[in-house]
């Protein structure tokens, strides 16, 4: 999370990100809802108070389809919007020749064509009066001629089509049907098990703590695991009453005790169950560091300081630098920011130390 390796459920004031299932990452914030399958695919919902709010690749969302292709500079062009939406400006434009995949990568197009085939198949016969096949067949064939791994794009073109059946209340169980099934059929582990239909409120052993209530009824393709079991850290699907807790950065197994704040607590089914008054607990902490109940497990520290951002991850009781200081990990000291060693050469040097390096003085 913004450039800050962060373990999934994050949470911060603004969205959750967690794992929907094996296949999908599920973002939500107030409104919008962001399905992303970590490669070609990303699936956008917003709510109405969005309407006339949105701009980019997605359209202007105001109903009106005819300027869904306005580019930044008000300009309605499908090459010109496509350009002007440029992540990084290095990458070429994109010209108004028609690119045809299958003419330029020929050695791909009989392929392509036998394996795309499958969308107008019986398999998914039930689905092809509700949504029609053909834009999805000519995509699939475009994606699969152009595409570097064409298996990849082929199971991800079907799955598109998958998907819009299931919004249609059609599920199909395609990935195990020839002649797709040994390109496509995903290998589920720890004891998940595979639906097209997977429930998107799948809960792991992190998100048991959670009050956060979840009501959503989307059907999502990917493992997850089966009854009432949870998935734990290591992948493995396991009864709640088997899942660790954490505190203060440690982990602890189901049923270890702590004393916490003169209570005595016990790690029941990922959450601490504690019992006794809770009173004011005072904590030593090591050289000039300070107690905090909302320790971050990303903080400032003099390697991150010239570009920190906060990682939003969830915080936990402990020891940290106290506000305005950054974490000096070399010697487990909180420094002003400015006092943070500077290092050349695989070597440290002190705030305020002078090298000379070819006739010049840092």
């Amino acid at each position: 999370m913004n450039t800050v390796e962060t373990t999934l459920p994050f949470r911060n004031g603004d969205a959750t990100v967690k794992r929907a299932t094996s296949m999908f990452v599920l973002v939500e914030s107030p409104g919008l809802t962001i399905l992303w399958d970590s490669k070609t695919r990303l699936y956008i919902t917003l709510m109405p108070q969005f309407v006339n709010r949105v701009r980019g690749l997605c359209g202007t969302f105001d109903f009106i389809q005819s300027n869904d292709y306005e580019s930044r500079d008000g300009d309605i062009s499908d090459f010109t919007f496509a350009n002007s939406y440029k992540v990084r400006g290095e990458c070429s434009d994109v010209g108004e020749e028609q690119f045809q995949p299958c003419m330029i990568n020929s050695q791909n197009a009989d392929y392509a064509k036998s394996k795309c085939e499958f969308l107008l198949s019986p398999a998914f016969k039930r689905c092809h009066r509700i949504v029609d096949p053909e834009m999805y067949y000519d995509m699939c064939e475009y994606d699969v001629c152009g595409c570097s791994n064409a298996d990849d794009c082929l199971c991800s073109a079907i799955a598109s089509y998958a998907k819009e059946c299931s919004r249609n209340e059609v599920i199909i169980d395609w990935r195990f049907e020839d002649p797709v099934k040994n390109i496509c059929a995903p290998k589920c582990e720890g004891s998940q098990i595979y639906s097209e239909c997977s429930s998107p409120c799948a809960i792991t052993c992190s998100e048991l703590s959670s009050d956060q209530e979840c009501t959503k009824t989307e059907c999502i393709a990917g493992c997850n695991c089966p009854g009432n079991t949870v998935l734990d850290d290591s992948g493995n699907c396991v009864p709640p009453s088997e899942c660790t807790c954490t505190y203060m950065g440690k982990v602890y197994s189901a049923t270890q005790q702590i004393e916490r704040s003169c209570q005595t607590c016990t790690c029941n089914g990922g959450q601490w169950d504690c019992l006794g008054e809770m009173c004011e607990q005072k904590t030593i902490c090591p050289g000039n560091k300070v107690y905090s109940e909302f320790v971050s497990p990303c903080p400032l520290t003099c390697e991150n300081v010239d570009n920190y951002q906060d990682c939003g991850a969830s915080t936990f009781p402990g020891c940290t630098c106290p506000e305005d200081t950054a974490l000096d990990m070399q010697t487990d000291s909180c420094v002003k920011p400015d006092q943070c060693p500077c290092r050349h050469n695989g070597k440290r040097y002190e705030a305020g130390a002078i090298i000379d390096k070819d006739c010049n003085v840092w």
